[in-house]
């Protein structure tokens, strides 16, 4: 006869295990750590629940895990405690980060709440949302706990590499797609964040870069964005770079800010290489996973309403 432990599979012994961790932490270390949003879009969502991932793992606290959309898609649906309005009010207190000035208190019995502050560059001097505290991104227990939250549940319908060539991934924003919906014209756009857009000379730049890097191999180019016609950037990529060492190749039909998200953002951890705008939504991708080489805007001047990137972030790994 079948018994009742015998039905239980892997995935409910994980969350019985995890939920009696959880229980067994607030009865010793009572304090716990929960997050806000920016009412952004995938990046700075996954931003703000990886912070206070960070705060999580660095004082060995608990979690409270608030869903936002596409996370229900993710390992950390199933595996991390759900904040709910119960379960706040059971602390003695709830503070922001900011109220604390960083100093945790694992014993304290309070629930620290992590509020949104950027990653990008250009937003961490930003009044509105200033930034707090950096993270170690390196962290190996941290970095191990993120491949494994952030993991989707399903398979899912992702881009299939060529093997026998370097294969590069570019995410390129030109101030459509979702960008539109935002009623600011491309010019306030750049005057308020001009590495999220950089020219399309910027990533043209970063390809033959990476072609030197590579002489003698064939190299495999996916451009990634929210523009309509992904088509038009990667023609145009082509037409400039002019290698023929380099094969372009992009989504051909149906490309939209909010179809195919997770499949994109998880597509674009597969490459070897990435060039980036300053977006958190590949920012996110650069901190999961490691990339031979990556390269991004660092420093941009507006010189007669045109954008010129003066410096660059280069990063390529050894050995």
């Amino acid at each position: 006869m079948t018994t009742h432990k015998q039905l239980l599979n892997k995935s409910s012994y994980f969350f019985i295990i995890f939920f009696c961790f959880f229980i067994h932490h607030l009865a010793i270390a009572r304090s716990a750590v929960t997050y806000t949003f920016s009412g952004g879009r995938f990046g700075d969502n996954l931003l703000s629940y990886t912070r206070a991932k960070y705060i999580s793992c660095l004082y060995d606290i608990p979690l409270l895990y608030i869903p936002f959309p596409y996370s229900d898609h993710l390992m950390m649906h199933e595996h991390e405690i759900h904040w709910s309005q119960e379960k706040s009010s059971e602390f003695k207190g709830i503070v922001s980060y900011k109220e604390v000035k960083g100093k945790i208190d694992p014993d304290a019995d309070l629930l620290y709440v992590i509020p949104f502050f950027p990653e990008s560059v250009y937003e961490r001097n930003c009044p509105r949302n200033p930034y707090l505290f950096d993270v170690d991104w390196g962290n190996s227990v941290f970095r191990k706990e993120l491949q494994i939250m952030i993991k989707p549940i399903c398979p899912l319908n992702l881009l299939e590499l060529p093997s026998d060539c370097v294969t590069v991934a570019v995410h390129v924003r030109v101030g459509t797609g979702f960008d539109l919906l935002s009623g600011q014209t491309y010019d306030d756009m750049i005057k308020w964040q001009p590495l999220k857009w950089p020219p399309l000379s910027f990533y043209s730049d970063s390809l033959l870069k990476i072609a030197e890097l590579f002489p003698n191999q064939r190299i495999y180019v996916y451009v990634f964005t929210d523009h309509d016609n992904p088509l038009e950037i990667a023609q145009y990529f082509q037409e400039i770079v002019n290698n023929d060492q380099i094969t372009f190749d992009c989504r051909m039909h149906g490309n939209k800010h909010n179809v195919n998200v997770l499949e994109d953002f998880f597509s674009l951890m597969q490459f070897d290489c990435l060039i980036r705008s300053d977006s958190h939504f590949s920012i996110m991708a650069e901190k999961i996973v490691d990339y031979m080489v990556l390269l991004a805007p660092w420093h941009a001047s507006l010189i007669n309403g045109e954008i010129v990137i003066d410096e660059i972030v280069f990063k390529q790994l050894q050995g």
